[in-house]
């Protein structure tokens, strides 16, 4: 069994344009996510046949929020009110494409995904510690997990 540690990996915000680049957004410290879920549907009858357990369909998919805890620098691109970067998408309240490229793959594997900036928060200045904060972002449709070309 392989096992890869964490540290390495990458968060990216896309350009838009075609072929798409990506840039890395500076100072994560962590990323939590995606959490893939699915609804569902009680299709429970009088009838039942299941030893008396209930029944479901599957419903509609979500792949859920992504969470990056960052080291926070306004004199980052991006991190900044500016384009590209992550307080510029959250007031634009547009979809970009990101992906998170995990470290220790060759070739590298990564999940794509369109997302909306939801959150900008949690903001820490201590006296005897680091900047940070944390960003939200809420995944549109469904993200790709593939290997890079």
């Amino acid at each position: 069994m392989s096992e890869y540690a964490g540290i390495g990996t990458l968060f990216q915000r896309g350009d838009g344009a075609s072929p798409e680049a990506f840039t890395t957004i500076a100072q994560v410290a962590d990323i939590s996510g995606p959490k893939l879920s699915a609804s569902t549907y009680d299709t429970t009858t009088h009838d039942n046949t299941l030893s008396g357990y209930k029944d479901f369909i599957a419903g509609l998919k979500e792949a859920g929020e992504i969470t990056l805890h960052l080291f926070v620098d306004a004199t980052q691109a991006t991190h900044k009110n500016a384009s590209g970067g992550l307080i510029s998408d959250f007031n634009g309240g547009a979809a970009h494409n990101y992906r998170i490229v995990p470290a220790g793959y060759s070739p590298a594997l990564y999940w794509l995904f369109s997302a909306l900036v939801t959150g900008l928060g949690e903001f820490k200045y201590p006296v005897d510690g680091v900047q940070d904060g944390m960003v939200t972002f809420k995944i549109k449709g469904k993200p790709s997990k593939m290997l890079e070309a």
